[in-house]
């Protein structure tokens, strides 16, 4: 038992007493010390205040049990029954200048609940109490907010669940516009500053939140002790209605305080304190998150974009089986994709046909592995989830004006971008060369978690396997050919590889040069390709132009090619050294832009640009075979390094944080919009207004998939 008068190691120690009301409801009391003896440390003071209920069972197995608990029990029972208030003011009488943990008998707590309370009252010097998570307690309820529940998810135990919840908390005690009375520390300087429970809510409720507002008017905050769980049952002492009591006390504490309402009304709705932060970290370590992946670009044409969207979600699926993924899909999905998602148990595929007039919030996280095009994307995403994470794939075309018909639509691509990057909660970048770009452009703000999320080489089959077909253009082509492969921008430096091609032939080379890729309307090197051809004419009998082909077509091109040559300036990632090495056939590539980082650094490249140069690499490398095997193992041993299944462990981590992180504010602009009910035709805010006349829809640039 412990010493009353507050004097011994306790005391010299600082520890509050821990502060049991009990009336009846022996079976939730007798749950209630059975937790305390097994997860309060040894050598803590109780002290139960029995307010003379008619039930004594708990009383009785109290005494036959105390004595070997560990904890220092006192049972000091009221002269008559006195109700929750006064027994709770007696109890601070007798712990004299000690702090105090109230407790409530139909409470469970869980391991380390005493320490983790302690030291939350202990985070700063302006505390006034700390309040505890919990299933039943208003606004601090998890796992669903604001809605108190008497059950645990999953049939999990409360020792589970405080585990979780400690586990995954960032211990943010964020501040409550009133503390709960269910689990409270209550320091001493706050009782001794605004004095005791007032007793005009002598039969319960409200006292808390009197006593709350007294500390508020002082100066001290009541904080919300975030990684402490505690099971509550609820109304398990008053047996009886208590509406009528309820209303009651209201009204005073309405005629009090005039600003208790509000507070916590905004309190049980604003988005972007710690509060909300904090309740939804602990709602996730209980049940988990729902994750959405866009998916929208998935139909018949396939490219890259497509290529990188299809592969990740596979890999998402796969890395991590207890978690669900939704992906959202349009209408073009194609059969075949659809059945090949629907083979992994944890995805469910869902179909919008237009994301502008979808308004249904449904996930705590959105994932698009690409980048965004369009401001009305950006605010879909935002309203159909929490938190949104992008991918940004490079921003070749942000700095590029000759891709843009005009300076307005090059301006509107970049405030696109910038809009996007500032907007979002997390961006996974293709490369560690792409992410250092948008810190040094200022895009990615300090606040916005990021990662490096690389291609991965490894590709799952998705469909028949392409069954390997010489284009057309080649059916006459006997001579060894080099390949040049990507859509004509200039950044690609096809008229470079034109260059090459001339000083080959001037050394003797007899061979072809076949360029692959779309001629896009605007930024195109044909011009300068073509001037190239003008000044030496015979060229033209050795270059190929063949434009877009089809993924058996590039299967052909590759593996029947003598070499593949990379001139390319600006890379998000750099995929084609790769594709190439891994069909066996050789590459001279660039080291510019990401290209530096990703390959393999004991393979040669082009340095100085200079074509007579490179014509010599390239016939170095085709007539030493040794050497150009040497390049293609070199490739392929890197190669493993980028794995879908890496990168999908960083987009999960990526996820974890942003979702771990304060919701990014510019929410409320991009997501605000009308009611769904009421876009006949489709409405906006002066906001939305303005935000779409400075950023319309766009057909953008060039894409690294290219």
């Amino acid at each position: 038992m412990f010493n009353l008068s507050g004097k011994g190691q306790s005391q010299r120690r600082g520890l509050p007493v821990v502060v049991v009301p009990v009336y009846n409801a022996p079976d939730e009391t007798i749950r209630c010390f059975e937790s305390l003896i097994a997860h309060t440390p040894a050598g803590v003071d109780v002290l139960v205040i029995d307010d003379c209920g008619d039930d004594r069972l708990a009383f009785e197995l109290l005494d036959s049990v105390a004595s070997q608990s560990g904890l220092n029990f006192t049972v000091h029972r009221m002269p008559f029954n006195s109700g929750f208030v006064v027994a709770c003011n007696t109890a601070f009488e007798l712990t004299r200048e000690r702090d105090v943990v109230l407790v409530n008998s139909d409470v469970v707590v869980g391991p380390d609940w005493y320490t983790r309370l302690y030291e939350a009252a202990h985070s700063s010097t302006d505390i006034g109490t700390v309040t505890a998570l919990t299933n039943y307690g208003t606004i601090v309820s998890v796992p669903h907010r604001n809605t108190p529940t008497r059950r645990l998810p999953h049939g999990m135990s409360v020792d589970e669940a405080a585990t979780r919840v400690a586990n995954r908390s960032h211990r943010l005690y964020p501040v409550l516009p009133t503390a709960i009375g269910h689990c409270m520390y209550i320091t001493r300087s706050a009782l001794n500053l605004a004095g005791y429970f007032d007793t005009t809510f002598a039969k319960g409720y409200g006292e808390e939140v009197d006593f709350s507002q007294r500390l508020i008017r002082l100066g001290l905050k009541n904080i919300l002790a975030d990684d402490v769980f505690v099971f509550h049952k609820g109304e398990a002492s008053f047996g009886v209605s208590t509406t009528e009591i309820k209303e009651r006390h209201q009204k005073i504490i309405d005629n009090r305080y005039h600003w208790y309402v509000d507070s916590v009304r905004r309190a049980s709705t604003e988005s972007y304190s710690n509060l909300p932060l904090a309740l939804n970290i602990a709602r996730h370590a209980l049940i988990g998150y729902s994750v959405g992946i866009d998916a929208t670009c998935l139909g018949k044409y396939w490219s890259g974009t497509q290529q990188l969207t299809a592969q990740m979600i596979l890999a998402l699926a796969d890395n991590d089986p207890q978690q669900e993924f939704t992906i959202v899909v349009s209408e073009a999905l194609t059969r075949e994709l659809r059945e090949i998602f629907e083979t992994r148990k944890n995805i469910q595929v869902q179909t919008v046909g237009d994301i502008y007039r979808d308004y249904h919030h449904r996930f705590d996280i959105v994932y698009r592995p690409h980048q965004i095009n369009s401001t009305e994307e950006l605010r879909w995403l935002k309203r159909i989830s929490d938190r949104v994470i992008v991918g940004q794939l490079d921003l070749i075309s942000y700095h590029n004006p000759s891709y843009f018909k005009n300076d307005h639509e090059w301006l509107t691509c970049r405030q696109l971008t910038s809009f996007v990057l500032r907007g979002v909660d997390g961006v996974a970048f293709n490369s560690e060369f792409v992410q250092r770009d948008a810190q040094r452009e200022g895009l990615l703000q300090g606040a916005i978690a990021s990662a490096v999320t690389y291609n991965g080489l490894d590709h799952q089959q998705i469909g028949t396997p392409p069954v390997a077909r010489q284009p057309k253009q080649l059916a006459q082509v006997e001579d060894p050919f080099i390949l040049v492969f990507g859509v004509a921008y200039f950044h690609k430096a096809r008229h470079f590889a034109v260059q090459v091609l001339a000083s080959l032939r001037e050394q003797g080379w007899t061979g072809k040069l076949v360029l692959v890729g779309a001629m896009p309307e605007n930024g195109s090197s044909y011009s300068e390709e073509a001037r190239v051809l003008l000044s030496n004419k015979d060229l033209r009998n050795n270059l190929v132009s063949i434009g877009e082909v089809t993924e058996d077509e590039k299967d052909w091109l590759l593996a029947n090619a003598a070499l593949v040559l990379n001139p390319s300036v600006a890379e998000g990632f750099g995929l084609m050294p790769f594709e190439a090495a891994l069909h066996g056939t050789p590459v001279v590539s660039s080291r510019l832009a990401s290209l530096h980082e990703v390959l393999p650094s004991e393979i040669s490249s082009i340095e100085s640009f200079s074509p007579t140069d490179v014509a010599h690499q390239c016939l170095d490398v085709m007539n030493d075979l040794e050497l150009a095997e040497s390049i293609c193992r070199s490739l392929v041993k890197h190669s493993s390094t980028f794995t879908w299944n890496a990168s999908a462990i960083v987009v999960r981590q990526l996820m974890e944080t942003a979702l771990s992180s304060p919701k990014n504010p510019i929410e409320a602009l991009w997501a605000a919009g009308p009611d769904p009910q009421q876009l006949r035709p489709p409405q906006a805010t002066l906001v939305q207004r303005v935000a779409r006349r400075f950023t319309p829809r766009i057909r953008r640039g060039p894409r690294s998939s290219h």
